[in-house]
């Protein structure tokens, strides 16, 4: 009698102890991909660039009174949905900004979406487009490193 009353204690522990990691491994798999990643990679920038309003390449040298769009694709790359917004500056030779302009937006789990900001360069330079894309105004956090273009106006 001893014995069997081990035996069903033995089973039972068993029984438990795989019943508790059945729960950690579930839990496991359900916390949002967003803990797995590194901040700054949550929503990528990807291939900046400059292109016309036809979505066509530009080269980095453009005119004065030429329109542009500073351009990129931006990736959710967690399991959650993410909104965002991204920011475009444009910085003459002296670090001033001349132009500032932001889109906002939400990307499902997976979704990649174009970005663009048009800027029409008055005076002829060089230029610097910063790209941007962060959590909100209200939160400020970068959701990925940010990207330059150096553009050459004459």
């Amino acid at each position: 009698m001893y014995a069997k009353a081990l035996v069903s204690k033995t089973f039972e522990m068993d029984v438990l102890r795989s019943l508790a990691m059945m729960i950690c491994v579930i839990g496991i798999m359900l916390i949002p991909q967003v803990y797995a990643l590194d901040p700054l990679e949550r929503v990528p920038i990807e291939f900046p660039r400059l292109v016309n309003a036809f979505n066509s390449p530009v080269s980095e040298n453009v005119n004065v009174n030429q329109q542009v769009q500073i351009a990129s694709e931006v990736t959710n790359k967690q399991g959650t949905i993410q909104d965002f917004v991204y920011i475009v500056q444009i910085r003459n030779e002296d670090n001033i900004i001349v132009s500032l302009g932001w889109s906002t937006g939400t990307l499902q789990p997976s979704q990649t979406f174009s970005q663009a900001r048009s800027w029409t360069p008055d005076l002829p330079g060089t230029y610097t487009a910063d790209i941007f894309v962060w959590k909100s105004f209200i939160e400020p956090e970068a959701l990925s490193e940010g990207k330059t273009i150096k553009i050459t106006v004459s």
